[in-house]
Protein backbone atom coordinates (compact mmCIF):
# COMPACT_ATOMS: atom_id res chain seq x y z
CA UNK A 1 0.00 0.00 0.00
CA UNK A 2 2.40 2.59 0.91
CA UNK A 3 4.84 2.35 -2.18
CA UNK A 4 1.78 2.52 -4.19
CA UNK A 5 1.18 5.74 -2.67
CA UNK A 6 4.62 6.70 -4.25
CA UNK A 7 6.94 7.06 -1.53
CA UNK A 8 8.60 5.20 0.51
CA UNK A 9 8.67 4.85 4.51
CA UNK A 10 12.58 4.12 5.93
CA UNK A 11 11.35 0.76 7.78
CA UNK A 12 14.98 0.03 8.64
CA UNK A 13 15.39 3.43 10.67
CA UNK A 14 12.46 3.86 12.03
CA UNK A 15 12.65 -0.06 13.36
CA UNK A 16 15.94 0.97 14.82
CA UNK A 17 14.49 4.53 16.38
CA UNK A 18 11.51 1.90 17.62
CA UNK A 19 13.85 -0.65 18.78
CA UNK A 20 16.32 2.07 20.33
CA UNK A 21 13.12 3.65 22.47
CA UNK A 22 12.21 0.45 24.00
CA UNK A 23 15.39 1.08 26.07
CA UNK A 24 14.92 4.39 27.42
CA UNK A 25 13.81 4.94 30.94
CA UNK A 26 10.70 5.79 31.37
CA UNK A 27 11.14 8.04 34.01
CA UNK A 28 13.63 11.14 33.08
CA UNK A 29 13.71 15.09 34.35
CA UNK A 30 12.37 13.93 37.95
CA UNK A 31 8.56 13.55 36.71
CA UNK A 32 7.03 10.31 37.25
CA UNK A 33 5.75 8.84 33.89
CA UNK A 34 3.27 5.64 33.14
CA UNK A 35 5.73 3.13 30.59
CA UNK A 36 4.51 1.59 28.07
CA UNK A 37 5.66 0.18 24.76
CA UNK A 38 7.09 2.70 21.89
CA UNK A 39 4.20 3.10 19.20
CA UNK A 40 4.20 5.36 15.85
CA UNK A 41 2.79 8.80 16.06
CA UNK A 42 2.85 11.32 13.08
CA UNK A 43 3.05 14.83 13.70
CA UNK A 44 -0.63 16.73 13.11
CA UNK A 45 -0.93 19.96 14.87
CA UNK A 46 2.12 22.80 14.61
CA UNK A 47 0.31 24.56 17.13
CA UNK A 48 1.13 22.10 19.70
CA UNK A 49 4.12 20.83 17.92
CA UNK A 50 6.95 22.39 20.42
CA UNK A 51 9.41 19.36 21.54
CA UNK A 52 10.43 20.20 24.93
CA UNK A 53 12.69 19.04 27.36
CA UNK A 54 10.38 19.17 30.16
CA UNK A 55 6.66 17.70 30.10
CA UNK A 56 5.47 20.94 30.86
CA UNK A 57 4.21 24.18 28.67
CA UNK A 58 6.77 26.39 28.75
CA UNK A 59 9.48 23.50 29.00
CA UNK A 60 12.60 24.10 27.52
CA UNK A 61 12.46 23.94 23.69
CA UNK A 62 14.24 21.84 21.79
CA UNK A 63 12.69 22.50 17.94
CA UNK A 64 9.52 22.68 16.56
CA UNK A 65 8.47 19.75 14.46
CA UNK A 66 6.49 19.74 11.33
CA UNK A 67 3.61 18.15 10.45
CA UNK A 68 3.99 14.95 9.28
CA UNK A 69 7.13 13.88 10.95
CA UNK A 70 7.23 10.70 12.66
CA UNK A 71 7.78 10.01 16.00
CA UNK A 72 8.27 7.14 18.58
CA UNK A 73 6.00 7.81 21.31
CA UNK A 74 7.85 6.18 24.75
CA UNK A 75 5.89 7.27 27.57
CA UNK A 76 3.62 9.91 29.14
CA UNK A 77 3.08 12.52 31.66
CA UNK A 78 0.14 13.78 33.19
CA UNK A 79 0.41 17.23 34.41
CA UNK A 80 -1.43 18.81 37.33
CA UNK A 81 -2.32 21.61 35.23
CA UNK A 82 -4.36 18.88 32.83
CA UNK A 83 -1.67 18.94 29.83
CA UNK A 84 -0.68 15.26 28.83
CA UNK A 85 2.59 15.04 27.00
CA UNK A 86 4.28 12.26 25.55
CA UNK A 87 8.08 11.32 26.10
CA UNK A 88 9.05 10.17 22.29
CA UNK A 89 12.37 9.84 20.11
CA UNK A 90 12.63 11.74 16.55
CA UNK A 91 16.17 10.43 16.14
CA UNK A 92 18.29 8.01 17.65
CA UNK A 93 20.02 11.02 19.65
CA UNK A 94 17.42 13.24 20.11
CA UNK A 95 14.06 12.98 22.42
CA UNK A 96 12.09 15.21 24.28
CA UNK A 97 8.23 15.63 25.84
CA UNK A 98 5.49 16.46 22.90
CA UNK A 99 1.78 17.57 23.68
CA UNK A 100 -0.50 14.66 23.23
CA UNK A 101 -2.74 16.81 20.71
CA UNK A 102 0.89 17.33 18.83
CA UNK A 103 0.44 14.00 16.88
CA UNK A 104 -2.02 11.15 16.25
CA UNK A 105 -1.01 7.23 16.81
CA UNK A 106 -2.82 4.98 14.08
CA UNK A 107 -2.48 2.43 17.35
CA UNK A 108 -5.07 4.79 19.79
CA UNK A 109 -8.64 4.28 19.54
CA UNK A 110 -10.14 7.48 18.14
CA UNK A 111 -6.80 9.06 16.89
CA UNK A 112 -8.55 8.55 13.20
CA UNK A 113 -10.99 10.46 13.97
CA UNK A 114 -9.67 13.63 15.63
CA UNK A 115 -7.35 13.80 12.74
CA UNK A 116 -10.12 13.79 10.29
CA UNK A 117 -11.43 16.61 12.31
CA UNK A 118 -8.24 18.88 11.61
CA UNK A 119 -8.46 17.32 7.83
CA UNK A 120 -11.94 19.06 7.79
CA UNK A 121 -10.71 22.37 9.04
CA UNK A 122 -7.51 22.71 7.27
CA UNK A 123 -7.29 24.13 3.44
CA UNK A 124 -4.60 23.93 0.79
CA UNK A 125 -2.09 21.88 1.02
CA UNK A 126 -2.29 21.39 4.78
CA UNK A 127 -5.49 19.56 4.52
CA UNK A 128 -3.85 17.39 1.47
CA UNK A 129 -1.16 16.53 4.07
CA UNK A 130 -3.24 15.90 6.88
CA UNK A 131 -5.25 13.29 4.19
CA UNK A 132 -2.62 11.92 3.50
CA UNK A 133 -1.44 10.85 6.90
CA UNK A 134 -4.78 9.24 7.63
CA UNK A 135 -4.43 7.76 4.12
CA UNK A 136 -0.78 6.29 4.49
CA UNK A 137 -0.82 5.22 8.01
CA UNK A 138 -4.45 4.32 9.25
CA UNK A 139 -5.27 1.91 6.81
CA UNK A 140 -7.66 -0.32 8.87
CA UNK A 141 -9.75 2.90 9.71
CA UNK A 142 -13.30 2.86 8.36
CA UNK A 143 -12.50 6.78 7.44
CA UNK A 144 -10.14 6.37 4.71
CA UNK A 145 -11.93 6.38 1.88
CA UNK A 146 -13.77 10.15 3.35
CA UNK A 147 -9.77 10.95 2.89
CA UNK A 148 -8.94 9.23 0.10
CA UNK A 149 -11.66 11.34 -1.82
CA UNK A 150 -10.60 14.28 0.26
CA UNK A 151 -7.12 13.83 -1.04
CA UNK A 152 -7.69 13.37 -4.51
CA UNK A 153 -10.20 16.40 -4.62
CA UNK A 154 -7.48 19.19 -3.19
CA UNK A 155 -4.94 17.25 -5.50
CA UNK A 156 -7.35 18.98 -8.19
CA UNK A 157 -7.39 21.72 -6.86
CA UNK A 158 -3.73 21.78 -6.33
CA UNK A 159 -3.77 21.00 -10.65
CA UNK A 160 -5.58 23.91 -11.44
CA UNK A 161 -4.08 26.55 -9.19
CA UNK A 162 -0.38 25.24 -10.68
CA UNK A 163 -1.51 25.35 -14.00
CA UNK A 164 -2.61 28.84 -14.39
CA UNK A 165 0.48 30.03 -12.20
CA UNK A 166 2.39 27.71 -14.82
CA UNK A 167 0.32 29.79 -17.81
CA UNK A 168 1.37 33.10 -16.76
CA UNK A 169 5.17 32.28 -15.62
CA UNK A 170 5.37 30.47 -19.38
CA UNK A 171 3.70 33.34 -21.28
CA UNK A 172 4.72 33.72 -25.25
CA UNK A 173 5.66 29.58 -25.15
CA UNK A 174 2.54 28.51 -26.13
CA UNK A 175 3.83 28.00 -29.56
CA UNK A 176 6.67 26.06 -28.22
CA UNK A 177 6.45 22.07 -28.90
CA UNK A 178 4.36 20.25 -26.46
CA UNK A 179 7.63 18.08 -25.27
CA UNK A 180 9.37 21.34 -24.09
CA UNK A 181 5.55 22.43 -22.50
CA UNK A 182 5.52 19.24 -20.93
CA UNK A 183 9.46 19.43 -19.55
CA UNK A 184 8.32 22.90 -18.08
CA UNK A 185 5.36 22.11 -16.72
CA UNK A 186 6.52 19.09 -14.77
CA UNK A 187 9.77 20.43 -13.81
CA UNK A 188 8.62 23.29 -12.14
CA UNK A 189 9.94 23.75 -8.44
CA UNK A 190 6.28 24.41 -6.83
CA UNK A 191 5.36 20.68 -7.47
CA UNK A 192 8.08 19.78 -5.54
CA UNK A 193 5.98 19.47 -2.29
CA UNK A 194 3.56 17.46 -3.57
CA UNK A 195 5.76 14.94 -4.64
CA UNK A 196 7.72 14.18 -1.65
CA UNK A 197 4.02 13.16 -0.76
CA UNK A 198 3.80 11.04 -3.57
CA UNK A 199 1.04 13.04 -4.96
CA UNK A 200 1.98 13.39 -8.78
CA UNK A 201 0.55 15.55 -11.91
CA UNK A 202 0.68 14.55 -15.19
CA UNK A 203 0.71 16.85 -18.39
CA UNK A 204 -2.20 16.88 -20.38
CA UNK A 205 -1.27 17.91 -24.07
CA UNK A 206 -4.72 18.75 -25.19
CA UNK A 207 -5.50 21.16 -22.65
CA UNK A 208 -1.96 22.69 -21.77
CA UNK A 209 -2.32 22.19 -17.56
CA UNK A 210 -1.26 19.75 -15.40
CA UNK A 211 -3.93 16.96 -14.44
CA UNK A 212 -3.72 14.94 -11.32
CA UNK A 213 -3.04 11.02 -11.95
CA UNK A 214 -5.86 10.04 -9.65
CA UNK A 215 -4.45 7.40 -7.85
CA UNK A 216 -6.74 8.15 -4.73
CA UNK A 217 -9.57 7.55 -7.13
CA UNK A 218 -8.54 4.64 -8.18
CA UNK A 219 -7.38 3.40 -4.81
CA UNK A 220 -11.10 4.07 -3.96
CA UNK A 221 -12.86 1.52 -6.77
CA UNK A 222 -10.04 -0.85 -5.65
CA UNK A 223 -10.62 -0.96 -1.78
CA UNK A 224 -14.18 0.54 -1.00
CA UNK A 225 -16.21 -0.43 -4.37
CA UNK A 226 -19.20 -0.03 -2.48
CA UNK A 227 -18.84 3.08 -0.66
CA UNK A 228 -20.53 6.39 -1.32
CA UNK A 229 -17.16 7.88 -1.99
CA UNK A 230 -16.61 5.27 -4.55
CA UNK A 231 -19.54 6.52 -6.70
CA UNK A 232 -17.80 10.05 -7.13
CA UNK A 233 -14.52 8.29 -8.09
CA UNK A 234 -16.17 6.95 -11.04
CA UNK A 235 -17.81 9.62 -11.63
CA UNK A 236 -14.22 11.93 -11.93
CA UNK A 237 -12.64 8.82 -13.90
CA UNK A 238 -15.09 8.57 -16.48
CA UNK A 239 -13.21 9.62 -19.99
Amino acid sequence: MIESFGFRVRGIGIGLLLAYGLGLSSVAWGQSATPFRALSGYVVDERFSALRREPRLNGRLIERLRVGRFVAVLSESRQADGATFHRVATTRRTRGWLHERAFVMPARRGDDRRLLELIEQAEGFRRLHLARILVVHFERSPLRPRALLILAEEAERAAEELTAHLRRQWRGSEEAPVALRRQLFLNDVRLDRYNRLGVTFVYDEGGDRLRYDGWAYRELLARYPQSAEAAWARERLRP
